[in-house]
């Protein structure tokens, strides 16, 4: 019984890290460039938030379909939550997600150009218009560092070397 319950306990493990990692490579994959608003950007006041548009596919509501503001941040009950609510002024309450409970802290990094050579950075500045290349993770969830590694698609140009023989 003590070998089925360590099972189980893993298992669960797994399966709300699996949960944080899929939808957040969903979320970073469909990011969208909003020509109008910032659609990518963080602001540590008072505490961290990540601020993203990003297409948020098919949804029973309608409102909640297709192009949606994100807002990434650590509640007051140490959830790492997503809030989402439809693009626009349409006065409709945003729906808040956990993703990841029991966090004590957690940080994001952001592998992007600065000064025409690319870089981590801990923030996103809002005036930055293109995206990073890569996102990563940390999350210290029951004193256990979790990590996790996305990649952008970027709005950099491709880098191309040719092969001289």
């Amino acid at each position: 019984m003590k070998v089925e319950k360590k099972i189980d306990e893993a298992r669960q493990a797994v399966s709300t890290t699996g949960y944080l990692q899929t939808r957040l490579q969903m979320i970073f994959s469909s990011l969208v460039q909003d020509s109008i608003n910032p659609f990518f950007f963080t602001d540590s006041t008072p505490s961290f938030h990540l601020h993203l548009i990003f297409d948020n596919g098919i949804d029973p509501d309608p409102e909640f379909s297709g192009a949606v503001q994100g807002l990434i941040f650590l509640d007051e009950e140490h959830n790492l939550c997503l809030q989402v609510q439809p693009l626009g002024d349409g006065g409709i309450p945003p729906r808040q997600e956990i993703l990841l409970s029991e966090v004590e802290e957690f940080a994001f990094g952001f592998f992007g150009k600065k000064n025409d050579l690319f870089t981590w950075k801990k923030e996103w500045p809002k005036l930055d218009r293109a995206l990073p290349s890569m996102i990563r993770l940390k999350a210290y969830q029951n004193k256990t560092l979790l990590r996790f590694a996305f990649s952008i698609p970027s709005s950099y140009p491709m880098v191309e070397y040719e092969a001289r023989i």
